[in-house]
């Protein structure tokens, strides 16, 4: 602990002591950077608010992934590794027919569903959403 207290002091205390050296919006000319930012982005309006919209999808579209990798773990009683292992283990087929995904939702292809027993909640391995249904209208027999 006092180890870390030396340390962060010394810091401290080198920044005071360097600060043409500091790194980030501590630099002296920290002003003209953040002023040639906003310079920048009045100037190229358009394709900033394309880069803010494209970045605020790819995050949204990530959240969305990772919440439904959680979901389906704790769904089935697993873990969100073993979620992502089987379907990497699959290699996007399906299990009974070795087939692709082809439904679409929103301009998108779904992922494969996970496939388990209602009765032992055991997971089987991941279905195309055909597959799927056939399982389903057959009362749970997977023969």
């Amino acid at each position: 602990m006092r180890d870390r207290a030396k340390l962060r002091e010394y810091q401290r205390q080198w920044r005071k002591d360097n600060p043409d050296k500091v790194r980030g919006w501590a630099k002296p000319d920290a002003a003209k950077r953040r002023e040639a930012s906003y310079r920048w982005r009045r100037e190229n309006r358009e394709r900033y608010l394309a880069q803010h919209r494209a970045q605020g999808k790819r995050a949204r579209q990530r959240h969305r992934d990772r919440l439904r990798v959680q979901d389906s773990a704790r769904r089935y009683g697993i873990t969100a590794e073993q979620v992502q292992q089987l379907h990497q283990d699959a290699k996007g087929l399906c299990a009974i027919c070795q087939q692709p995904e082809t439904r679409r939702l929103r301009g998108q292809v779904k992922r494969l569903a996970i496939d388990h027993c209602h009765i032992t909640q055991r997971v089987r391995g991941v279905l195309c959403h055909n597959c799927n249904t056939v399982i389903a209208l057959a009362k749970e027999s997977p023969a």
